[in-house]
């Protein structure tokens, strides 16, 4: 999904592109100018505009990566087209729902922390 989808969605969730630039610290003259693409939208700015807008984040990383490579680079074409490729195999329909993907946690299956495990054990 383009940035532009992205903020527009994230805005009406928001309810306003100027609701929405106060949600992630920004001014609504970037939020328009992310939109637009005169501005460069960073990877964390727009991960907040994705979670606003219910968009998958690993989704929109990847897509971060699509529009940061240079397509005059022979290596950073071929990446883009890749990554594109993956993109395109994968639709959004196709992405979990935030609430069925489970956290990572630090404690093992016996309990214990493996940090301290791994801090009693040294070598």
């Amino acid at each position: 999904m383009s940035l532009k989808i992205t903020i527009e969605k994230a805005s009406e969730v928001a309810g306003s592109q100027t609701e929405l630039a106060k949600l992630i610290g920004a001014t609504p003259q970037h939020i328009s100018s992310f939109k637009a693409g005169t501005r460069i939208c960073g990877l964390k700015t727009r991960i907040k505009i994705a979670e606003i807008a219910g968009v998958d984040r690993v989704r929109t990383i990847f897509e971060y990566f699509v529009d940061s490579l240079d397509e005059k680079d022979a290596y950073e074409h071929a990446a883009k087209q890749a990554l594109e490729a993956m993109l395109t195999a994968f639709p959004p329909e196709t992405d979990e729902a935030p609430e069925s993907k489970k956290p990572l946690r630090a404690i093992s299956s016996q309990g214990v922390s493996w940090r301290k495990r791994r801090d009693s054990n040294p070598r």
